[in-house]
């Protein structure tokens, strides 16, 4: 059966953006968050590409060999995690 007649729901439309991404119609906020929704930061540095968090962010994630530590200066959009190395 092809994928499109298992299917149901609203249509929804997609278009191809700038960054060679799809936009299926969908959109979220961050500003927008409520206690508990989840977020996607990404990181700078360290083991890790992004965490995928509880809103409010945790401020400081342990990790093998360091720590992530939050930069949520300006708006949620821009937060993400830098990585601080262990010293010892």
């Amino acid at each position: 059966m092809p994928r499109s007649d298992r299917l149901a729901g609203p249509e929804m439309s997609s278009r191809a953006l700038s960054n060679g991404t799809c936009d299926h119609g969908v959109t979220a906020v961050m500003s927008d968050l409520q206690r508990g929704d989840r977020m996607l930061l990404p990181c700078i540095g360290g083991p890790s590409q992004a965490r995928l968090v509880h809103h409010p962010a945790p401020t400081e994630i342990l990790e093998r060999g360091g720590m992530y530590v939050l930069v949520d200066d300006g708006v949620v959009e821009d937060w993400h995690y830098d990585w601080i190395a262990d010293t010892t």
